[in-house]
């Protein structure tokens, strides 16, 4: 494997990985999960943990753990290889770019986990300690490949926060997703809180609609509420 990690400017950083090996990684905590959602891991890999709050996007729409996944048959699909763009652009101005390709996962000379490419963008403008605006994509495409089908899942969001005189944050983001198969719905939250106070509150209203799924690349448990 290698990795290579190269300063582009004060503030810009680019990560690339080629077959890296995670051997080395702390393993992942044996849990028993009785419900019927998924259990959501925290991420040990190095090469995704660089930058990683930048990656942080509305309704978890990017969940690390999915590119390097466990394929049907419990064998980790392996990554062959990807690179990641990230870090502050001044003015209040930063972003992640990120893209890895798998390689597919065969048992008993049939693919049973296509291999994917997987990207991922987030970009935001801070114009203060809790006012900003950001944007966010995420898309995964596995091409035709020994009979299985083209598919691509994706999704889009926009979301930010304003402080209001008072102390009080108005915060919202809506979300957006499509795919293969997949019907397109949408998310969308609004929520008021007051911080910097000794009296605080907080409140919302959230909508995540019955086909929202960001999966392919997130973490989408329920769905279909309010």
């Amino acid at each position: 494997g290698l990795d290579v990690k190269i300063g582009i400017s004060s503030g810009v950083a680019l990560d690339l990985t080629v077959l890296p090996d995670f051997g080395q990684v702390e393993a992942d905590e044996a849990e028993m999960n009785l419900s019927h959602f998924e259990l959501f891991l925290d991420e040990r890999r190095p090469f995704f943990m660089e930058s990683e709050d930048i990656f942080e996007m509305p309704f978890e729409m990017f969940y690390s753990r999915r590119i390097g996944a466990a394929a049907p048959n419990g064998e980790v699909t392996p990554i062959t290889g990807g690179f990641k763009l990230s870090g502050n652009l001044g003015g209040g101005y930063r972003f992640g770019l990120l893209d890895a390709v798998t390689s597919s996962v065969s048992e008993d000379s049939v693919t049973i986990e296509p291999a994917a490419n997987y990207s991922i963008l987030r970009a935001m403008r801070e114009s203060g300690s809790y006012d900003y605006v950001g944007v966010a994509a995420v898309d995964r495409y596995s091409w035709a490949q020994d009979g299985i089908p083209a598919a691509e899942s994706r999704a889009f969001a926009v979301d930010g926060s304003i402080l209001i005189p008072g102390d009080h944050l108005l915060h919202g983001e809506v979300a957006g997703s499509s795919g293969t198969g997949l019907e397109s719905d949408a998310a969308y939250e609004i929520s008021m809180s007051r911080v910097r106070s000794n009296f605080t509150y907080d409140g919302g209203f959230s909508y995540v609609g019955e086909d929202f799924d960001v999966n392919g690349t997130g973490f989408t448990t329920q769905t279909g509420y309010w």
